[in-house]
């Protein structure tokens, strides 16, 4: 499957499943990660994962959470976190295409 078919995550939306009926909003995104803020309360950042089964983008389950996605309070924190977090994926993205 190519990259440019898959289904990107919708900017705004109502959560389903474990997060049913909660509003997400796409604060910022990158090549390789996501902010967004949840129910004007709180913002998750994550690293981006694509489902290859269904060739879509997958909101984290609570599962990656201190793994490869985030909750900060405060917008500045998850900034800081957004950030770090590309620099990470951005080395690691380099050092794969180095070893092919």
């Amino acid at each position: 499957m190519q990259e440019s078919k898959v289904k990107l995550l919708q900017k705004e939306f109502i959560g389903r499943g474990e997060v049913k009926g909660i509003s997400f909003k796409r604060i910022k995104k990158s090549k390789y990660i996501y902010l967004y803020q949840v129910e004007d309360t709180y913002y998750e950042v994550f690293v981006r994962k694509v489902n290859k089964l269904y060739n879509t983008e997958t909101y984290p389950s609570s599962r990656r959470f201190g793994k490869s996605a985030f909750t900060y309070v405060k917008k500045e924190e998850a900034i800081i976190k957004f950030n770090l977090l590309q620099k990470k994926e951005e080395k690691r993205a380099k050092a794969h295409n180095e070893e092919e």
